[in-house]
């Protein structure tokens, strides 16, 4: 976890200064890199949260793991959907820009569920995770080990 926590978050902020804030420099809006900002904070924070609760289960049995990951979806997509509702409500920013919040929010959104998507398949592919069977050097697929 301690190194997926800066992947995860480089990988936004590197999104963050590939796009919007050069565009908000070239066509002279500066209003663009701060709602790309508000976006990325949006989902910045639930993705940490998605990553804790995956992680903090990541020595349990392959269910346990499974369901985390299951309620790890929810909790990222709750939370920046709440936050976004949150920010449109208060920020008059956000409202007098709804639109490019929206766009720039889902980019965001998908760049931090690509990232987490992989750093944690990569992370919890550990032993157990898979069945026991012959390609994976076990000799219960045979008959051998079979439980009586």
């Amino acid at each position: 976890m301690i190194r997926a926590i800066p992947i995860l978050s480089g990988s936004l902020l590197l999104f963050w200064a590939a796009l919007p804030l050069p565009i908000s420099f070239l066509e002279g809006k500066e209003y663009l890199a701060r709602i790309a900002g508000y976006a990325a904070m949006m989902c910045w924070i639930p993705a940490m949260l998605a990553l804790v609760l995956v992680y903090s289960v990541r020595h349990r049995p392959a269910m346990d793991r499974m369901v985390a990951v299951f309620l790890s979806m929810f909790v990222r997509m709750g939370l920046t959907i709440g936050s976004g509702i949150v920010l449109y409500a208060r920020n008059d920013d956000v409202r007098a820009h709804a639109s490019a919040f929206i766009g720039w929010g889902l980019g965001f959104y998908l760049i931090t569920l690509i990232v987490e998507s992989i750093l944690v398949s990569g992370d919890l592919s550990g032993p157990g995770s898979a069945p026991p069977n012959e390609m994976n050097g076990s000799n219960y697929g045979n008959g051998k080990d079979r439980p009586v």
